[in-house]
């Protein structure tokens, strides 16, 4: 019976430590695939690149790890979409940024534009009271110039003055003139007349204002005789600065 007892504990102890070692093997070979599958996806998720995990097996751990690849793949097509994606994003909003800077200078262009606009149109509605204003006493002055020149009482040298008293209102109601084309109340009237006749009036006139004694006049017109159409008064001021 010891004998028996002894046998049978060899034997009891040769088969633990055999299926010791085989569930130490077993385990081993079960828990390597996990733990690979469980390495990739921490490095996944960490954002590295690894390749394809490969098993020898052909068990259902076989095909998680062929399922967890293909996710893998999937992800990294959606990373790369997701970049793609955020390129052209960074495109559009570089071209929208320089689209918004351009129509922000134009924006601000056209505000300096309507300020001087504004200054303009107040500075031209001054001009206009202003050349009102002055329009009135000048006719008064021109009238009684007007009335000294025709009396009979004036030697020469008092005729003299008044003539210049009329010139110089003449200058002004000029500029008066000039102040309210700027001001832009003075309308324009076209009607025919004789641009000929226009020239050779100005240029009778023109001897009142400067002396041409040491000037030779030449007159050649190289326009058809006849009426034109334009604002007389107008171009009368600009051939007379011209001249």
């Amino acid at each position: 019976r010891r004998q028996v007892n002894v046998i049978f504990s060899a034997v009891l102890l040769f088969v633990s430590l055999i299926g010791i070692a085989l569930s130490a093997w077993l385990g081993s070979s079960l828990s390597r695939p996990i733990r690979a599958l469980e390495e990739g996806a921490r490095r996944i998720a960490s954002g590295e690149d690894l390749p394809d995990i490969t098993l020898e097996s052909h068990d259902e751990i076989s095909s998680l790890a062929g399922e967890f690849n293909i996710m893998k793949h999937r992800l990294r097509e959606r990373d790369e979409e997701n970049q793609s994606l955020n390129r052209t994003l960074e495109q559009k909003v570089a071209e929208r940024t320089v689209q918004l800077e351009e129509k922000n200078q134009q924006l601000l262009n056209t505000q300096k534009d309507l300020a001087q606009a504004e200054r303009l149109a107040g500075i031209g509605l001054l001009a206009s009271g202003v050349a009102h204003e002055i329009n009135n006493p000048l006719a008064i002055i021109r009238g009684n110039a007007e009335l000294l020149e025709m009396s009979s009482r004036l030697n020469d040298s008092d005729q003299s003055e008044v003539e210049t008293i009329i010139q110089q209102v003449g200058r002004v109601e000029r500029i008066v003139s000039n102040l309210l084309t700027f001001a832009g109340t003075k309308k324009k009237v076209v009607r025919p007349f004789d641009i000929e006749a226009l020239l050779d009036d100005i240029l009778d006139q023109i001897g009142h204002q400067i002396p041409l004694d040491s000037y030779v006049i030449e007159r050649k017109n190289q326009t058809a005789r006849g009426d034109i159409e334009g604002d007389e008064g107008q171009l009368r001021q600009v051939f007379t600065n011209l001249i």
